[in-house]
């Protein structure tokens, strides 16, 4: 966790930068398939940039998996700091590893706005109440306190 943007290093083959807002305090660094979790640092605040930087991903990815006591191949760096939202950015991309997967983000959907998942609960809470009267009308009509609106006035919600 950084204070402010820091600088690319040159070692860095593969860089990416994206916007995040931490869901919670606690936050984790999950290794591929969850085999390992890494505690994170993350001041809780609203807005942070994270930079993902590699090397040796193409190397790494031909060698597999090292075995016991044999040199990393691959080096990584994540690092985060506090920065409005702005666009994901891929900043550096030399591997065909990280063409790769970036080629594959590209093609999955925007993940929802901090908005967009209230605005759908409200519209799920909306048309239950609407399922619910158009269910049994003549048992909603004390919530009217009196005789139900007329069919043209219920067909506006």
């Amino acid at each position: 966790m950084l204070d402010a943007l820091p600088p690319i290093g040159d070692e860095w083959e593969d860089v990416v930068e994206a916007s995040f807002r931490p869901a919670s305090a606690q936050v984790a660094l999950v290794e591929w398939a969850g085999q390992a979790v890494w505690p994170l640092p993350v001041v809780p605040i609203d807005y942070l940039r994270v930079r993902y930087s590699a090397t040796g991903m193409d190397q790494a990815r031909q060698k597999g998996t090292p075995r016991a006591g044999e040199p990393l191949v691959d080096r990584y760096l994540l690092q985060l700091w506090p920065d409005p939202p702005a666009p994901d950015a891929v900043i550096r991309e030399t591997s065909r590893c990280a063409a790769y997967w970036h080629a594959h983000a590209r093609t999955l959907p925007s993940p929802p706005t901090r908005e967009q998942p209230a605005e759908a609960k409200r519209q799920e809470r909306a048309a239950r109440v609407r399922a619910r009267f158009e269910a049994a009308p003549a048992a909603q009509s004390h919530l009217w306190g009196g005789p139900l609106p007329d069919e043209r006035i219920r067909g506006n919600g």
